[in-house]
């Protein structure tokens, strides 16, 4: 019986002895990855709002360009919603509300407008087996965006405010500074 005690006691030993050993740490090795259209290039300048976005599907094409003029939309209606907000502030005396309402949906319209009408200006595709993925850079002008809204404001008389196309481009360039210092 001691014998059995015994040997038991150096099984349970070696076996703790060797759970206490730590696994050698796995060594990972990374590979840097090439992202297509993600050069300057292909990021917003002074000069056009740019967004790249990709789609992986039977019909990838489709979606990467709805994806990136999604992205680019967020981007040019967060800006031109600034751009509208101060020259409402700045133009506006008394009760802004109304006019604001009235700035903010035309300037939507105009955006939407122009967004379908932003152009594709670069592409890549990959293959994966049977698997495709479509990387698509989208453009759309902000001189031509200025312009555009410049002309609508100048059409639709908001509450009998004339409209000032000084103050409208002004403002507007001012905006069009913010964003590209804050990139």
């Amino acid at each position: 019986m001691k014998k059995i005690l015994f040997l038991a006691a150096v099984i349970l030993t070696v076996a703790a002895c060797g759970a206490s050993k730590k696994a050698a740490p796995t060594q990972y090795e990374y590979q840097e990855v090439n992202v297509p259209l993600s050069e300057a290039q292909y990021k917003s300048d002074v000069s056009s709002w740019r967004a790249v976005q990709n789609g992986k599907s039977t019909d990838f094409k489709k979606i990467a360009v709805q994806n990136a003029r999604t992205e680019l939309a967020s981007t040019v209606q967060g800006t031109i919603r600034a751009v509208i907000e101060n020259y409402a502030r700045n133009t506006i005396n008394g009760d802004a509300n109304e006019a604001m309402s009235q700035y903010q949906e035309l300037s939507r319209t105009v955006v939407d407008q122009k967004l379908a009408g932003s152009g594709v200006v670069a592409e890549k595709v990959l293959k994966d087996g049977n698997q495709y993925m479509y990387f698509v850079c989208v453009e759309m002008s902000k001189d031509a965006m200025k312009e555009e809204l410049a002309n609508q404001l100048a059409q639709k008389k908001i509450l009998d405010v004339d409209f000032n196309r000084a103050q409208f481009e002004k403002i507007y360039n001012e905006e069009m500074a913010k964003f590209e210092a804050s990139r």
